[in-house]
């Protein structure tokens, strides 16, 4: 029993694996001040805690983000308005509507979850504290362009 119970933490570690490239130092840091967005857009931050590991692809309207790892976040700055914010794990794909004004600054989470074969994921919006809490405990990841 204790060599399947150790076997089981193995793998759950080895899970953890996933990793995305990181923006610098000086990039993080100016992204977990939460300054206010340039003057007539908004601010969106997508957000991920720990989970089971695998990489979910995060895309905003027509512009495709890149990958988030375990406790890794993007910064987005863009035009007010109406946004599908959409994550895309192995099995299915999942979104969710935000509508953004001029000025203001909003959290989105992502997760993966378990799915049948692969992994799948949610994504909704969450509260500022919550938002800025997964935001100080991650790294900021590259949006790729």
């Amino acid at each position: 029993m204790r060599k399947t119970i150790l076997a089981i933490a193995v793998l759950l570690a080895a899970c953890d694996t996933a990793s995305v490239p990181l923006a610098t130092t000086q990039a993080d840091t100016e992204g977990k001040k939460f300054g206010a967005p340039p003057s007539g857009e908004a601010t969106l931050y997508v957000v991920r805690g720990g989970d089971v590991g695998t990489l979910i692809n995060v895309t905003v309207g027509a512009r495709s983000l890149g990958p988030l790892g375990n406790f890794t976040w993007f910064r987005v700055d863009m035009a007010p308005g109406t946004l599908d914010v959409r994550c895309a794990g192995g099995e299915a794909s999942k979104s969710t509507t935000v509508t953004l004004s001029a000025g203001e600054v909003r959290f989105v989470e992502t997760r993966a979850t378990t799915g049948l074969w692969n992994s799948r994921c949610e994504i909704g919006e969450v509260p500022a504290p919550a938002g800025r809490d997964l935001v100080l405990r991650g790294k900021r990841a590259v949006e790729l362009r």
